[in-house]
């Protein structure tokens, strides 16, 4: 089963999946399409002033450093796994020539010229991993098994971004992952899979969104083994009223804030670092 990976130029959550994935024998990548949201695209600043707006400049600085820790946890991580002779840590970048994978960087996942990238791969199945753009149907159904997607939240309780802030928020004691057939609303579809995980009582959703991604990653991997097997799904009802979260405003962070609650704490930060091996 040929499959075709989505994701964002930019985020340490899909580089660890990748990075995972690629060493499964049994599982056949055979490309990469990537969202284009690197510094030198304006859809990068177009965000950047977009959280300005809702969060001020002081909390847009805050989350920046917050989405930057990842990338300072895998350079480090990277350093501890050479000097202990484990598995070295690749980048995207890396993964691609490594694996001599064709990619494809899009700034419109539904313009003819992407659409035509995905034909020549000819995949069986895309997956998404964070990929941050709107598939339209027909991009949905070009592979024949359909579009999945990796979601770092309970579905469909917690719909758009920043699951892992929104559950601390809202001092949810479990978090979980979603695995999903996508369609051309933003976080529905079929849901084949789910986990839950209990969140620990000073969790932060630095913590949060690490242990998202690991039982993601895992979690995806068996889903793709199972579909390779020929194994049907049956769909999960999943509970809880359907709900869509965004970039938090400066009053959810002053609440945040003022409940004694923090976006990471330095000892965390190095205690999770582990986690990555």
């Amino acid at each position: 089963m040929k499959i075709l990976i989505l994701l964002p130029k930019l985020n340490a959550g899909s580089e660890l999946a990748l990075n995972r994935l690629l060493r499964e024998k049994d599982i056949k990548v055979v490309g990469i399409l990537r969202s284009d949201v690197s510094p030198f695209n304006k859809r990068y600043w177009k965000y950047a002033r977009y959280c300005v707006r809702r969060t001020g400049v002081y909390y847009a600085l805050l989350i920046g450093l917050f989405f930057h820790l990842h990338f300072i946890a895998i350079a480090i991580a990277s350093c501890l796994l050479w000097m202990y002779r484990k598995r070295r840590w690749f980048t995207v970048d890396e993964l691609i020539q490594k694996h001599r994978l064709p990619v494809f960087d899009t700034t419109n996942v539904n313009d003819d010229a992407t659409k035509n990238f995905i034909r020549k791969i000819n995949p069986d199945l895309m997956a998404s991993i964070y990929f941050d753009q709107i598939l339209d149907r027909e991009t949905i159904d070009i592979p024949r098994k359909g579009t999945i997607n990796l979601h770092p939240g309970i579905l469909p309780r917690y719909k758009g971004i920043w699951a892992f802030f929104w559950k601390i928020f809202n001092r949810e004691k479990k978090g979980g992952v979603t695995i999903h057939f996508m369609n051309e609303k933003i976080d529905e579809g079929r849901i084949i899979a789910l986990e839950t995980f209990r969140i620990k009582k000073a969790e932060t959703p630095w913590g949060l969104r690490l242990s998202a991604s690991l039982k993601g990653v895992k979690l995806l991997i068996d889903v793709l083994k199972k579909m390779k097997a020929g194994t049907k799904f049956r769909t999960i009802r999943s509970r809880g009223l359907a709900r869509y979260y965004s970039l938090p405003t400066k009053e959810h962070l002053d609440a945040f804030f003022s409940d004694g609650k923090k976006l990471f704490t330095i000892r965390s930060f190095l205690k999770d670092i582990g986690r990555l091996f």
